[in-house]
């Protein structure tokens, strides 16, 4: 494997962990009955947060595909 080619996989697999940890903590707030003025801003943050990385992600996956012939 190339060494970019090793880079990009390595980013990758980090996007990857980030948005899940992302999703599981808004997962969290959105299974409390009731959020404060803080949590609903916190959520927010969070979905703006792992939207962005999810758009990263995909860049990445596009960026290590081959080019094609």
């Amino acid at each position: 494997m190339a060494r970019s080619s090793l880079k990009i996989e390595k980013q990758i697999n980090h996007l990857e962990k980030k948005h899940a940890a992302l999703k599981e903590q808004v997962s969290n707030l959105d299974s409390r009955t009731f959020l404060t003025s803080e949590e609903q801003t916190e959520r927010a943050e969070l979905k703006k947060r792992k939207l962005h990385t999810k758009d990263e992600l995909q860049r990445a996956r596009r960026d290590s595909e081959p080019p094609p012939a």
